[in-house]
């Protein structure tokens, strides 16, 4: 016998009551979705925080629709990285946003996403695939085969990535890496 009245027009994405139970007044009783508006969140460790910065172009690909990709931009990052965060506990964004246009895509909330962001880009570098890296301790180095004979090297690396890693120090093109 009472109107419940959503601020937006939308879908409704959860509800907390069900038939018949008591509510009070001016309490959140549901979650109104605008899905002419989607973003993705992400829940980010610190050390990729660290590296990101709000403005900074993405590359999205969505699981529903391999092969095809598609520009993003990081619109929020948690505090202390970005804006996200205000002065009480309940308004601390956690979640790093991002904001993109995929027309003609038939993207649902709760639909998954992969993403990259060029961080840096540096043209002649010596790289590995990070499964050559060998880290023990804190040390980093190699597997060189010279002569015949195996011998570790110690190496400094720069930018990571997925599939590659910067070699600034330690080997010289054209080494014998191995790799088990």
């Amino acid at each position: 016998q009472t109107r419940v009245i959503a601020p937006i027009s939308g879908k409704v994405t959860a509800a907390a009551p069900s038939v018949g139970s008591t509510v009070q007044a001016y309490r959140p009783l549901f979650i109104v979705a605008d899905e002419s508006e989607l973003e993705i969140t992400a829940d980010l460790q610190d050390a990729t925080l660290s590296r990101l910065t709000e403005g900074m172009q993405v590359t999205i690909e969505f699981n529903q629709h391999p092969g095809q990709e598609f520009m993003g931009t990081i619109v929020r990052l948690p505090y202390p990285y970005g804006s996200g965060g205000g002065t009480s506990v309940e308004e601390r964004e956690i979640a790093t946003r991002i904001a993109y246009e995929a027309p003609g895509l038939d993207l649902k909330p709760g639909n998954i996403a992969s993403m990259r962001a060029v961080l840096d880009v540096k043209e002649d570098v010596l790289w590995l695939p990070p499964i050559a890296v060998r880290d023990v301790s804190g040390r980093r180095f190699v597997i060189v085969e010279e002569d015949g004979r195996q011998r570790r090297v110690d190496i400094k690396v720069g930018i990571q990535g997925a599939d590659r890693v910067e070699i600034v120090e330690g080997l010289e093109e054209g080494q014998r890496v191995l790799v088990t």
